[in-house]
This record gives structure tokens, C-alpha cells and sequence, in this order.
């Protein structure tokens, strides 16, 4: 059993190296491709559950945990602290440790994700977004909106000549669950 163990979490260990190193690699075809980035400190749970666009920044002490599907899209900044969690418990159920509920969270193009948001099971957050330091997002967040507090609410809109309406941007980017077991070694 302790074998097995050991062999499970250094398969998982391997896996997130190799997906850091991933993230941070050059693409010689395509310059851009490289500044998809996760600074030392990113933690990250369920990433075959997770699909990252391209240029995209997750700083250091971001959590970013997927029991259920995690989309983050194109150009797309998540600050230090941040959480973004699929899962949570019914409390309505006892004990609550019992039965996990669990559901995708859907991160649109070009949203900056402020230190310390949180955002919970269940949420789409739309292009252009901006998430502010703190904020707790329990519901959808419409395209273009700023968001501040706990819970999350809409304070204003970003200006339409602040983006690119044209620019592509396509919620599913470079799928994370890219590793086979023969992908796997035992060596660090």
C-alpha cells in the first residue's frame, strides 16, 4: 500500500514538473506560444481537468483546484492568492465530508483575476472581465463587467474602444490533460 502511494504521488509530482515546464518552454513556430506562465508557488489540483489558452499568467500562491473541468481563455491574468475551486460540499447534508458537489468554472479571454478573488463551482466568468483583489464570485459575471466584493457584484462596465472586438478569442486553449502513463517515469 505504501508502495503504491508513493508511486501515485511521484506520478503526480512528475506530471505538474512537466506541466510547469509546459507553461514556461519556448515554441520556436510561434514567440507568444512561451509567455504562457506559472511562477514557482502555483498550486494546481485536477490539471487533466484543466484547459489554458495561450499568454497566460498564474502568479505565485494562485490555487487552482479542478475536480470538475477549469477553462481559462486567451490572454488571461490570475494574480497571487487567487482561488478558483470546482468543488465544495452540501451543507445541507450531514456529515458534509460525505458527498462532494462539483462543477466547471468557464474563464473567458483577456479577464484579469485581482490577489485574493475567489471563484467558486459553477461560474462562467466572460471576455473582458476584470475580477477586483478579494472578491468572492458566487454567480455568472457578464462579459465586460467589473466585479468587487463579497459576494461579487457588478460596479461598471469596461468602455467597448478599451478592446479589441475583432481579436479571437477562443474559451478552450491548450488541453492540460496531455499525459499518458508511458509519458511517466520514476526518475526525477
Amino acid at each position: 500500500m505504501v508502495t503504491q502511494t508513493r508511486t501515485v504521488l511521484n506520478r503526480l509530482f512528475l506530471r505538474l514538473q512537466s506541466f510547469i515546464r509546459r507553461l514556461t518552454e519556448d515554441d520556436s513556430a510561434d514567440p507568444y506560444r512561451a509567455m504562457r506562465l506559472a511562477y514557482p508557488g502555483v498550486m494546481l489540483a485536477g490539471i487533466e481537468n484543466m484547459a489554458i489558452g495561450e499568454r497566460v499568467s498564474i502568479a505565485a500562491g494562485a490555487f487552482l483546484s479542478a475536480d470538475s473541468p477549469i477553462t481559462v481563455g486567451h490572454d488571461t491574468m490570475i494574480a497571487s492568492g487567487a482561488i478558483i475551486n470546482t468543488a465544495t460540499h452540501d451543507y445541507n447534508n450531514h456529515p458534509m465530508w460525505k458527498e462532494r458537489i462539483s462543477r466547471p468554472i468557464e474563464i473567458g479571454c483577456h479577464v484579469w483575476i485581482g490577489s485574493g478573488a475567489i471563484i467558486l463551482p459553477g461560474v462562467r466568468v466572460g471576455n473582458y472581465a476584470v475580477i477586483g483583489a478579494g472578491a468572492v464570485v458566487t454567480r455568472h459575471v457578464p462579459e465586460k463587467a467589473i466585479v468587487v466584493g463579497s459576494p461579487a457584484r457588478v460596479v461598471k462596465y469596461r468602455e467597448l474602444q478599451i478592446y479589441d472586438p475583432d481579436s479571437e478569442c477562443t474559451p478552450v486553449g491548450v488541453r492540460l490533460g496531455f499525459l499518458k502513463p508511458e509519458h511517466l517515469t520514476t526518475e526525477p
